[in-house]
């Protein structure tokens, strides 16, 4: 009986350690989407991010940058710079200067997208995580 207990007794225990050594990136599951752009009357465009969190926790964004593609064309660069806090289980939007190609002024309409974004999230306080997901869809250039 006592050889019993104490088997069950380790398996908890290394069950428990183990369990608490987990990545906390492979519980990450932050989506980016691009929810509209503007073209100003300066030439400039203005794209939408919708930063979506369905985890239980929420997220520190530190940085991002977007590798945009519209319509199968490479249309610029999108980079957050300011720090971020994606609340648990909601959305947070964000407007953000695009920083064209030279593919990117003849764009009007609906068009579709390619969105491939690199994400510096802040782990634990002290330590930083690289995320790198992608989006695609239709978006209406205004």
């Amino acid at each position: 009986m006592k050889k019993l207990l104490l088997s069950l007794l380790v398996a908890t225990v290394a069950l428990a350690l183990l369990g608490g050594c987990s990545s906390k990136l492979a519980q990450i599951a932050l989506q980016v989407h691009l929810v509209k752009i503007e073209k100003k009357t300066d030439g400039t465009f203005l794209a939408s991010l919708e930063f979506t969190n369905p985890n239980v926790d929420p997220i520190n964004l530190i940085k991002s940058t977007h590798q945009l593609t519209l319509n199968g064309l490479p249309a610029g660069v999108l980079d957050v710079a300011e720090p971020v806090g994606v609340p648990a289980q909601q959305r947070y939007l964000t407007a953000v200067v695009l920083k064209p190609s030279s593919a990117t002024a003849s764009i009007a309409g609906s068009v579709s997208y390619q969105l491939v974004s690199v994400l510096t999230l802040s782990i634990y306080d002290n330590d930083t995580e690289h995320y790198k997901t992608s989006s695609s869809g239709t978006v209406k250039v205004e």
